[in-house]
C-alpha cells in the first residue's frame, strides 16, 4: 500500500513540475518535431509599419474599465514617441452590458463594438478579431488590468520577429498573500523552462498579443464551439498549427489587476475555478488528438496541464503516504504527525486564505465529473 501511494505521489509531483517541460525542451532542441500539414509563417519586412489593435472584451465592467483605458492610453503615448512605424487602435467590445460600460467607453473616446444581448466572451473575441481586418497584431486585454507605461515599448522588438506567434506578459496579483506570490513565481519558472520548447501553451489571459494572421486561422480551426479557456486553447492550437512559431513569455514584464477591485471579485472566485477546470477538460477531450498528431513537443507541454488539473488527488495521495508511514511507527509517531499536520495547516492558512485553498481543491476534485458525457455545465461564467 505504501509503495502505491509513494508511486502516485512522485508521479503527480513530477508530472506537475519539471518532467514534461524538460522532455519537451529536449525534443524541440533536438529537432524532433512532428509536422503534419504545418502552416508556414510569412516573413515580415524589417521596416514595414505595424498596426496594432488593442481589443477589450467587456461585460458589466463600468468600475474597472476607466483605469484600464487610462493605463493603455499612457502606454500608447509612450510608445508613439519611441517606436517608429507602430500605430494603435483601441476598441471596446461591449457584450450586452447592463451597467454603464457602453457610456464609459464612449466618454473615453475609443471605438466600441456593441451587442444588444450578451453572447459570451468567445463569440466577442471572434467579433473583435474581425473588427479591424488591417491589423498586424491583436492585443486582447481584460478590463480591470493595468499596464506599465513602458509596456508596449518593451514588447516592441518582439513584434518585428516573423516567427513570433504570440507575446504573453506575466501577471502580478497585488492582492495575493505570500504563498500565492510564491506559487506565481514557481509558475513563471516553469513557463521560462517551456520557452526552450518554443514557449508556453497556456498563458494568463489578462493581456495577450497575437499575430493576426495565425490567430484568424486558429480561431477558424476551433470553430463556433464555446471554448471556456481561450488563454489555453488558442496558444495550444496555434503552436500545433505553426510548429516553427514561438510564444514569447515575458516573465519579467507583467500586468496586474487594479487593487481596489480585487476585494469585490472574491465572490466569483469559485465559479472562475470551476470554469477553468471545465475548460481544461474541454480542450483535453476536444483537442488532444489534434495537438499530439501535429506537434509532439506541444503535446508534451500539454501533459503538464493535465497533471495540474488533478493536483488535489496527488496531494491526497501524499497525505495518505505520510499517514501510513507514521501509523507504522506507533502512537508516538502518530502524535508527531498530527502536530506536524496542524503546524502546516496553520502556516498555509496564515498566508493563504483558507477559502481560496479549499475552493481550488474542490474544483480539482470535481475534474472527473466534467469528463462525463453531459452538457457543459453550471458555474461557467463569462470571465
Amino acid at each position: 500500500m505504501i509503495e502505491i501511494f509513494l508511486f502516485i505521489s512522485v508521479l503527480g509531483l513530477l508530472g506537475m513540475t519539471w518532467l514534461f517541460p524538460l522532455l519537451a525542451g529536449i525534443c524541440a532542441q533536438s529537432g524532433l518535431l512532428l509536422r503534419k500539414k504545418a502552416k508556414r509563417l510569412e516573413e515580415v519586412k524589417k521596416d514595414c509599419p505595424l498596426r496594432v489593435l488593442i481589443a477589450l472584451p467587456a461585460y458589466n465592467e463600468a468600475k474597472s474599465l476607466p483605469g484600464t483605458l487610462e493605463s493603455i492610453e499612457k502606454a500608447i503615448l509612450k510608445a508613439n514617441s519611441l517606436c517608429p512605424g507602430l500605430s494603435f487602435e483601441v476598441v471596446v467590445g461591449d457584450d450586452g452590458s447592463t451597467d454603464d460600460t457602453l457610456e464609459i467607453a464612449h466618454k473615453k473616446k475609443v471605438k466600441v463594438l456593441h451587442l444588444e444581448q450578451s453572447c459570451g466572451k468567445w463569440h466577442m473575441l471572434r467579433l473583435l478579431l474581425d473588427y479591424c481586418k488591417e491589423a498586424d497584431w491583436v492585443v486582447f486585454a481584460d478590463a480591470g488590468v493595468v499596464w506599465r507605461e513602458d509596456f508596449l515599448i518593451r514588447s516592441y522588438p518582439l513584434l518585428r520577429r516573423h516567427n513570433v506567434l504570440a507575446i504573453a506578459p506575466t501577471y502580478f496579483n497585488p492582492g495575493g498573500g505570500k504563498i500565492e506570490r510564491f506559487l506565481w513565481r514557481i509558475e513563471r519558472h516553469f513557463k521560462w523552462i517551456e520557452s526552450f520548447a518554443g514557449g508556453p501553451i497556456s498563458i494568463h489571459g489578462a493581456t495577450v498579443f497575437y499575430r493576426r494572421g495565425p490567430l484568424k486561422k486558429t480561431l477558424r480551426f476551433l470553430g463556433n464551439r464555446n471554448w471556456f479557456n481561450d488563454d489555453v486553447v488558442v496558444p495550444l492550437l496555434m503552436r500545433s498549427l505553426y510548429p516553427e512559431g514561438r510564444v514569447e513569455y515575458l516573465y519579467d514584464l507583467g500586468v496586474y489587476d487594479q487593487p481596489e477591485l480585487l476585494k469585490n471579485s472574491k465572490t466569483a472566485e469559485f465559479a472562475r475555478r470551476k470554469r477553468m477546470v471545465a475548460g481544461n477538460v474541454q480542450w483535453i477531450t476536444g483537442l488532444s488528438k489534434v495537438v499530439v498528431d501535429r506537434n509532439h513537443t506541444v503535446g508534451l507541454l500539454a501533459l503538464r496541464r493535465v497533471f495540474r488539473l488533478f493536483w488535489a488527488y496527488w496531494a491526497l495521495a501524499a497525505a495518505m503516504l505520510v499517514g501510513l508511514l507514521f501509523v507504522q511507527k506507533g502512537a508516538e509517531s502518530i502524535f508527531l504527525a498530527l502536530l506536524l499536520a496542524a503546524t502546516l495547516i496553520f502556516i498555509i492558512f496564515r498566508y493563504y486564505p483558507a477559502r481560496v485553498l479549499s475552493e481550488s481543491a474542490i474544483a480539482s476534485l470535481m475534474a472527473p465529473y466534467y469528463f462525463l458525457p453531459v452538457s457543459m455545465r453550471e458555474g461557467v461564467r463569462w470571465r
